[in-house]
């Protein structure tokens, strides 16, 4: 966000996080992302866009319900481990989930192919067609 101007908030509850964060002059502010008056403070309400990246799902459904709370409409981004944590916080309202696992094959499979010289149009729009199947294969379990 930082590279392309882009206004953003942290929030994060590790303390030695928030000092380095603060050390570079990044916006952030200590605490739990579930805590209402934090997001308020954070400026949830009138954010283009939410990216949740919480280790735990119980905080991260939390938060979610939070934000969701506070700002109805905006587009939220998450990433889950698996597909029962995305269809928890698809249901709550997350708008798109991010499965680290997925990304990790997707990026796989793109540097093999290319190793093999598969030209990069055909690698790229195999790829996405990979993503979108996992995306299938996860909304029909």
């Amino acid at each position: 966000m930082e590279a392309f101007n882009l206004p953003y908030v942290v929030i994060d509850r590790n303390p030695d996080t928030i000092r380095r964060l603060q050390g570079r002059g990044t916006p952030c502010l200590y605490g739990d992302a579930s805590h209402r008056e934090l997001l308020v403070k954070a400026g949830t309400a009138d954010a283009s866009l939410i990216i949740v990246a919480l280790p735990e799902i119980d905080s991260a459904a939390l938060a979610v319900g939070r934000m969701r709370d506070l700002s109805p409409k905006v587009p939220i981004l998450a990433r889950v481990h698996g597909s029962a944590e995305a269809e928890r916080l698809s249901a709550l309202g997350v708008t798109e989930v991010i499965q680290p696992d997925v990304e990790t094959s997707a990026t796989l499979i793109r540097h093999s192919l290319s190793w093999f010289g598969i030209p990069k149009d055909r690698i790229l729009d195999y790829v996405e067609q990979y993503r979108r199947s996992m995306e299938t294969k996860r909304q029909s379990s």
